[in-house]
């Protein structure tokens, strides 16, 4: 029987596809982030930030994306982000069921990593969360934030919603 035939089978494998590659790409990426800014002190740098680390942290995301994209995208398409879901979505690409059972699945993914990436770490504090710039405003960090996900939309449109004529 071909796998057409088990839509519930079909949409589970896709719910537990995008669940574990979301939990694995943040968990590698939350984990490095948190790696690279627990015990890292450099003397020369006084102010602002350091790049050495930013460029670490950058390939660390950068990678554990790649890397789970590329295990994943034959089993749930290698998402990993609910906009990205919504895109591909809104195009015809993805149906609105799997596009909210992929949501639900990229978020509980995403929460569990982050926990995870909590308790085994040691520490008290979380090091890779997020915040403004102090010389940046909400307005200007919302659409910062809304540039660079159009950005990642508009390079997983081109790249993955291909549509023939």
């Amino acid at each position: 029987m071909a796998l057409k035939d088990h839509p519930v089978r079909d949409h589970l494998v896709a719910f537990i596809g995008e669940f574990v590659g979301t939990f694995l790409f943040l968990f590698f990426s939350f984990a490095g982030a948190q790696t690279a800014n627990l015990s890292y002190e450099n003397p020369a740098v006084k102010a602002g930030p350091d790049p050495a680390r930013l460029l670490y942290v950058s390939l660390i995301f950068g990678f554990s994306l790649a890397v789970n994209v590329w295990i994943f995208f034959r089993v749930s398409g290698g998402l990993f982000n609910p906009a990205a879901t919504l895109a591909l979505c809104l195009v015809g690409a993805v149906t609105p069921f799997k596009a909210l059972l992929a949501a639900a699945a990229q978020v509980a993914g995403g929460a569990l990593a982050a926990v995870v990436v909590k308790f085994i770490l040691p520490g008290d504090e979380v090091l890779f969360a997020v915040s403004l710039d102090p010389g940046v405003s909400i307005v200007q960090g919302l659409f910062i934030e809304m540039l660079l996900t159009l950005e990642l939309v508009f390079a997983i449109l081109m790249l993955a919603a291909e549509v023939s004529n």
